[in-house]
């Protein structure tokens, strides 16, 4: 079947499906659900743009989230990437980031007795219209008994089971995709297998506490990004209980000011490559419903759910990856990956991977975000790799997702942007602090 097929099949099962979908008022038993930014009091009124979105996309997104958890987190990624689906899917697709259908009220109800230390009587208040609702869990707000404001985020019912089951499914369908001429070159089964990890993860609340806990202290020093504290005495294993971020900006990450825009598109990639090169503790989930633009400047990073620490020395690795590559240095990056990657077959022709390396850089190197197809990038670097003997490292993959889920949003801030000059900094330092930290002072890159 051909990619345009595949589209207009996807398409007709949407309307299609849009009858039965509406046969059943969906509000019916629902949690009435307020038109806010996820922890954010911004209202949206019924012409908004955000609005005609969901509106116009409605039967795609519910039939995405009738089919389970685990296929709206792929909705998710794909939502941001406009090299994968055209543009009217990519809109269809877009409320699954954060407004999702909600839990109804009797499940909400259940879920807080249930999840949270106390439940109702921990709370001066707490609205049971839902904030936002992604694929793992609802967010509402609440009034802590001493005032403060917080965001409760509930799982959703049954939702381990639901996870596993699609889990199970997403990976058989991949193994079978993998094989595909068109896909042999792309790491399908690395990707999904990545993601569907980090989606069984974000099932244990207590873990995405402290990766939450972890990221509000490891990027204070970023004046740009804010990341809510979580409150752990009103937390548990299906409930987290967060600092409510005020002042968040509508959907639309686009200003009307393009010098705002091009701030922002620069903050996203300063956080993303902090996290890459200096803290080592990358968030792989960084769509516009966990990134969100304050109105009063930087952004707002709400969910720590799919996270995952990189070993200092891959992470050393990557960091002299992307600094050769900004420099346009194959020898310098195909060092890199063999220093940090997981084996060499005593069959593998380093010749032949060095040299297809030198054309992946040569390609690449020192271009901006509007010459640098990051999919084909990522598709060359690792058939590089297969081709030639070389075992990437299965955490070289986590990056690359995180690039992945922020770079649609940079391009479409700032296409122009320069985000290997925006990288070679923090490298420096990166890299820098790794030679002093081992006692060499000095080597190559």
């Amino acid at each position: 079947m051909e990619p345009s097929d595949s589209v207009r099949l996807i398409a007709d099962c949407g309307m299609g499906c849009s009858y039965f979908l509406h046969t059943r008022d969906p509000r019916q038993d629902r949690v009435p659900y307020r038109r806010t930014r996820a922890l954010g009091v911004v209202e949206e009124t019924a012409m908004t743009r955000d609005v005609a979105i969901t509106q116009r996309g409605a039967p795609i997104a519910r039939l995405v989230q009738s089919f389970g958890p685990g296929y709206m987190k792929f909705a998710q990624i794909a939502s941001t990437r406009e090299d994968m689906l055209p543009q009217f899917l990519r809109e269809a697709l877009v409320p699954l980031q954060d407004r999702a259908v909600p839990m109804s009220r009797t499940e909400f109800d259940h879920a807080l007795a249930r999840s949270v230390p106390g439940g109702r009587t921990s709370f001066k208040s707490i609205d049971p219209v839902a904030v936002g609702a992604g694929s793992i869990a609802c967010v509402y707000r609440a009034e802590r008994l001493d005032g403060r404001p917080v965001a409760v985020k509930l799982a959703r019912p049954r939702i381990a089971s639901r996870v596993q089951r699609d889990v199970r499914t997403i990976g058989r369908v991949a193994s079978v995709v993998a094989k595909s001429p068109g896909l042999r070159d792309v790491p399908v089964q690395e990707m999904v297998l990545a993601v569907s990890r980090a989606v069984v993860t974000q099932l244990d609340f207590v873990t995405e506490r402290q990766s939450l806990a972890g990221l509000a202290e490891r990027s204070a020093h970023l004046e740009m990004v804010t990341v809510p504290h979580p409150h752990p005495d009103l937390c548990s294993s299906s409930a987290i209980v967060m600092d409510y971020v005020e002042d968040l900006a509508p959907s639309d990450w686009r200003d009307p000011d393009a010098g705002r825009n091009r701030v922002t598109a620069r903050d996203i990639m300063t956080i993303v490559f902090e996290m890459l090169f200096t803290t080592g503790v990358v968030h792989c989930d960084m769509h516009p419903g966990n990134l969100v633009r304050r109105t009063g400047g930087g952004v707002a990073l709400l969910d720590a759910g799919f996270v995952h620490v990189i070993p200092d020395e891959v992470r050393i690795a990557l960091a002299r990856f992307f600094l050769n590559l900004g420099f346009r240095n194959g020898t310098g990056c195909a060092d890199a990956i063999l220093t940090s990657c997981a084996g060499v077959r005593n069959t593998a022709d380093l010749t032949g991977f060095r040299n297809a390396i030198d054309n992946l850089v040569d390609m690449y190197g020192g271009k901006p975000a509007d010459e640098f197809n990051f999919v084909d990038f990522a598709r060359r670097l690792f058939a590089a790799q297969r081709d030639f003997g070389v075992f990437a490292s299965s955490d070289f993959v986590f990056p690359l997702l995180a690039l992945l889920m922020v770079d649609g949003t940079v391009r479409s801030l700032d296409p122009g942007i320069d985000f290997q000059a925006i990288a070679r900094p923090i490298v420096f330092r990166a890299v820098n602090r790794a030679m002093s930290l081992s006692g060499t002072g000095g080597g190559t890159l």
